[in-house]
């Protein structure tokens, strides 16, 4: 908007911009204070000159920087700059500012100040250069010695030197207070006997001195608490980042300690010095410890090419395919393709060839690949090699195989050979023998056909022997069927702890049956290698964390057994508790024999110690004891329990009864059915535990009578069983707020997506909640299940609304309406009560005037003609002040009237002049910031017990203590009777929630809220939020305001707390108070 300032009085005034969208949402900017001075400009700059320290001087301490300043029409202030600002700016002559030099690096510095007049014009010293020499501290050991390597030591005992040399604290002085006082890191003692680094922040960090007794591998880990789920850090050795981001898990409570961190990381034998960074608030430590680590996986994968025969070349008859390959470690076996199917089997000594009887093939145009592998499982396929195959006519008759020992309805025990006659018109190039179907042991390529057969490793019973011969030309014959009985005294399978595991139920993966190896269990490599439990087991278990146990490095084709007692008969979801650090790992689950539940991803969890839940659901298992097997597929990765969960209870409305549509739902009232049926939560309990603590989704409370579903996780949904009354054409919205901007969601209806991929905004707080949604969607009538999926995590969920959509008929209405103030005219003086009074049209028809005064809202918007609002003047600075009108219709167009300029002029009493800070009331419902107090001093717009701002960090001349924070300001150690008082306009009458930002580290600090001297909250307590950096919103609810001017006062009951904002919030007519959208 184009302003012409010589309608405004010369001096200091405010401008504000309230930006509102199509729902109504308004927000208002920061202010900007500028000053009106028509008439001749003052073009002339002050004079500035440094009068100490002297040019050339050397500084050490604490040292006193001042300078002598004048100007024509006066000097407003001086900014001291020590290459970049020193100091805030001095205002008042004499200009000086403490300079504290042990901050400065040592040598030579340049020192300037800068001066500025009323009129802006600024002159700059000539530079004075000076030099810095301050003895520094060194860094040592907390105790005197490095700490051991490998060993653990207390996070509290970092080094010592002092800030920005042994640490870095983003805040002054020990907050806990109980150990290493005169240090500025946090420390508390949240148990008997200990002590803990407490809210480690983004940017701290510690360090300590280390003697690493021998060069190797290690593992490092951090002993950490959070109640966040985004808190990480990293740590150093010597400046090297060694860890890379490593998540501090929320454990549930400040006092839940975890061990997460780091293997595979080589250190070299001797004295180093390891840093711990926060590099995302916030987190508890209690300790750092550095333990011997196995080597990383390899995950090099060979070089492999084919060498025989050459591309291009023709082959026919018996011909060799050889090949070449080599690996890092070792390779151990070469698999020759033909035509991607594998010719023979895989070789696995050096030289790697294969004979290839090509008149087995047809004719014509073949590709040969040669496949290579080493021991961890890296493989490598060989460039192609084309060749023609050229044979005479195929030799097409089938070889003759009959087994001769053992006969049909034999027994047999031990180790007994397996033997067969085999013939053919050219010739028998081997037989392959099987056992219920699965090879025998190798194909023997020279008669006499045989195989030695422990049957030892085959469970007692009736089994199938067949054996299958093949000649040259690829003809294959199975001979008849020979069934021999199995029987051998061996180790029988039992449960661990003499009873079945019961299902629905839970047990740990360590806890496989007994038997022994090929029975309960099968280890590719014999010996416990974790050694830490069973260890006269071959599987290898280790403890990944305090008092648990995990089968470790699971590998291609182990297994693990267990017996379970089905309770009764229905539908299972059967996981299993995973960590790996690959992306190809997978498992299935075996019931009696039979795969359950198919090929099953582990994911990468990024750390073997951070454990998962996968599986899959729908499974159906009758009742009764059976086994389960669980098998991995590709290595690796590690096992810590398995789960089974019913899943047949149906699913049902949570009130009893469909949701009507149209109609609005409540998030936290899901339907009933639990985990998996009628909703999916990634992680176990509800960690909100504020409402339906016996499921497992997350609920909050952020406001009082209220509940929301927190942390909406990637994957997680819930289901809600509606009733759409009649089809047509509708909307569905979600209420939701987040602090990230790429949180998005869809709707389904009975399994099918109705919105597409819609995105929560970034609401600026978790308790700032915002409709969003999609219109135009076809809905039949009935009922059906409605499914809310998070595709991107986090957001927070409060309600789901469905409503009736229209789709406009004939083009879109975009013609603005128009608006003109006709009362009061412009130029004019105005006192007392006003009315301000518009003309506005539009082409369909106008739906509203929102008058304004200096570009806030003045009262309620008036939607029926005559447009006109009634403006209290006594209310309004005297001055100058601008009034503007906007008018919109109902298609969303908006067009602002020309603006109109009044003096204000009102009889005010002398002395003790009480203004709003800003020069405007706060808006309510809206949000201040409790430091914009009214201007009037003490015992007029505050009442503080101590002289002074023993803060020191805004509003420098007031007697309220300010302190400041990461991101502005907030009032400090608010004492009992203290009372700070805020204009307020409310615009217009209802019932509100009336809330402070607040932080204690006591439990019985109060306080109340008055306006217009009532106390309209009564008695409410500050909760200690653990640290008086961290706040926390408290209020009441069902406040009846009056539309207008009014004066607020926070009253403190009982001290001390901070107070960082006050907001109000607008109450609907609904059992739960929520700000309408």
């Amino acid at each position: 908007i184009s302003w012409d300032t010589t309608k405004t009085s010369n001096g200091s005034h405010t401008l504000t911009a309230v930006a509102r969208d199509a729902a109504g949402n308004k927000k208002t900017s920061d202010p900007v204070t500028v000053t009106v001075s028509n008439g001749a400009p003052d073009t002339t700059p002050p004079t500035v000159s440094i009068t100490a320290p002297p040019n050339g001087a050397t500084v050490s301490g604490t040292t006193n920087v001042t300078a002598d300043a004048s100007d024509n029409v006066g000097v407003v202030g001086v900014q001291f700059l020590l290459e970049s600002p020193l100091g805030a700016e001095d205002t008042t002559a004499p200009y000086q500012v403490p300079w504290d030099t042990t901050q400065t690096s040592n040598g030579s510095h340049t020192l300037t100040a800068v001066a500025r007049d009323a009129a802006g014009n600024k002159k700059t010293s000539a530079p004075v250069t000076v030099t810095v020499s301050n003895s520094a501290p060194q860094q040592s050991p907390y105790s005197g010695t490095p700490y051991a390597v490998p060993g653990q030591f207390e996070a509290e005992n970092f080094d010592n030197g002092g800030e920005g040399l042994a640490y870095h604290d983003n805040t002054p002085g020990n907050q806990g207070g109980l150990y290493r006082t005169s240090e500025d890191v946090d420390i508390i003692s949240p148990y008997a006997g200990g002590y803990v680094v407490n809210n480690f922040e983004t940017g701290e960090w510690l360090e300590y001195t280390i003697n690493v007794t021998s060069s190797g591998t290690y593992l490092m880990e951090a002993l950490v608490s959070s109640q966040y789920s985004n808190s990480t850090f990293h740590m150093e050795v010597d400046g090297t980042d060694k860890t890379g981001l490593i998540t501090a898990p929320n454990t549930g409570s400040w006092a839940t300690f975890q061990w997460v961190g780091k293997g595979g990381i080589s250190l070299t034998a001797g004295q180093h010095v390891l840093r711990m960074y926060a590099d995302n608030q916030y987190f508890n430590l209690d300790a750092i410890r550095i333990s011997t680590d196995a080597p990383p996986p390899d995950t090099t994968p060979p070089s492999v090419s084919i060498t025989a025969p050459t591309n291009g070349a023709t082959v026919s008859g018996t011909t060799n395919v050889t090949a070449d390959a080599s690996d890092n470690v070792g390779v151990v076996g070469v698999q020759f393709l033909l035509d991607g199917s594998p010719l023979g089997a895989e070789d696995t000594a050096a030289p790697y060839q294969i004979s290839w009887d090509t008149t087995t093939t047809t004719n014509g145009s073949h590709t040969l690949t040669a496949v290579a592998r080493d021991a961890a499982g890296n493989k490598t396929t060989s460039d192609k090699v084309v060749v023609t195959v050229s044979n005479s006519a195929p030799d097409t008759t089938p070889p003759t195989v009959s087994i001769t020992a053992p006969t049909n309805g034999a027994t047999v025990s031990g180790t007994t050979n397996v033997t067969a006659n085999a013939s053919d018109n050219v010739g028998v190039v081997g037989v392959q023998f099987y056992l219920d179907g699965s090879p025998l042991g190798a194909e023997d390529t020279t008669a006499p056909y045989q195989v030695p057969w422990d049957t030892t490793q085959t469970s007692n019973g009736s089994h199938t022997l067949t054996a299958v011969a093949r000649d040259a030309a690829g003809n294959k014959t199975t001979s008849d069927k020979v069934t021999v009985t199995v029987s051998n005294d061996g180790p029988q399978q039992s449960p661990f702890t003499g009873t079945p595991f019961a299902v629905p139920g839970q047990f740990e993966g360590e806890d496989f049956d007994k038997g022994g190896e090929g029975v309960a269990y099968h280890d590719n490599t014999p010996g416990n290698s974790g050694g830490l439990y069973r260890t006269t087991e071959d599987v290898d278990i280790i403890s990944p964390y305090a008092g648990g146990y995990a089968v470790n490095n699971f590998e291609t084709g182990e297994w693990l057994e267990y017996t379970i007692n089905v309770s009764q008969s229905g539908t299972y979801r059967l996981e299993a508790l995973v960590s790996s650090s690959f992306n190809n790992s997978s498992f299935h689950m075996e019931i009696d024999g039979t795969d359950k539940t198919g090929l099953i991803g582990v994911p990468n969890s990024g750390s073997w110690y951070t454990f998962q839940w996968v599986g899959k659901g729908g499974i159906s298992l009758a009742a009764g004891q059976h086994i389960l097997r669980m098998f991995a597929n590709k290595q690796y990765f590690n096992l810590d329990a398995i789960r089974i969960s019913d899943q047949s209870p149906s699913q049902s409305p949570y009130s009893g009864t469909p949701y009507a549509v149209p109609g609005q739902v409540e998030a936290e009232n899901f339907d009933k059915g639990g985990e998996g049926v009628a909703y999916h939560d990634n992680t176990p309990g509800n960690q909100g535990g504020s409402y339906r603590t016996t499921e497992d989704v997350d609920i909050i409370s952020p406001y009082a009578g209220g509940y929301v579903v927190n942390n909406f996780d990637t994957g997680e949904w819930l289901e809600y069983t509606i009733n759409v009354t009649s089809s047509g054409t509708y909307r569905m919205e979600a209420l939701v707020s987040s602090q990230y901007s790429n949180s998005t969601f869809h709707m389904e209806v009975d399994g099918t997506d109705k919105t597409g991929l819609i995105t929560a905004p970034n609401t600026a707080s978790w308790a700032t909640f915002q409709w969003v949604g999609k219109g135009g969607i076809s809905l039949t009538a009935g009922q059906h299940v409605l499914r809310m999926y998070a595709d991107m995590q986090y957001f927070n969920l409060d309600a789901i609304r469905i409503s009736t959509d229209k789709s406009p008929s004939g083009p879109s209405d975009t013609k603005l309406p128009t608006v003109t103030i006709t009362a009061p005219s412009n130029g004019v003086t105005v006192s007392g009560a006003v009315q301000v009074s518009a003309n506005a049209s539009d082409n369909v028809g106008v739906v509203g005037v929102q008058f304004y005064v200096d570009g806030s809202p003045l009262g309620a918007e008036d939607i029926t003609a005559p447009y006109s609002i009634s403006w209290d003047t006594t209310a309004t600075a005297d001055g100058s002040h601008t009034l503007t009108a906007l008018a919109r219709d109902a298609a969303g167009n908006r067009n602002t009237s020309a603006p109109v300029s009044v003096a204000v002029s009102n009889t005010r009493p002398t002395g003790g002049q009480r203004s709003s800070f800003k020069g405007v009331p706060s808006a309510v419902p809206g949000l201040f910031e409790a430091e914009d107090f009214d201007k009037g001093g003490e015992g007029v717009a505050y009442h503080d017990l101590t002289p002074g701002n023993q803060g020191g960090s805004y509003r420098t001349s007031e007697d309220v203590d300010i302190t400041s924070l990461l991101q502005g300001y907030a009032v400090t150690s608010f004492a009992t009777g203290e009372w700070l008082e805020y204009t307020i306009n409310v615009s217009q009458s209802g019932t509100y929630r009336l809330e402070a930002l607040v932080s204690s580290v006591s439990s019985t600090s109060r306080f109340h809220i008055e306006v217009d001297r009532v106390n309209l909250t009564g008695q409410i307590t500050v909760p200690n939020t653990g640290s008086l950096a961290n706040y926390q919103w408290v209020g009441k609810s069902g406040i009846t305001l009056s539309a207008g001017q009014h004066i607020l006062r926070i009253f403190a009951e009982q001290q001390l707390f901070n107070v960082d904002a006050i907001r109000s919030s607008a109450e609907v007519s609904k059992t739960r108070g929520r700000v309408a959208h």
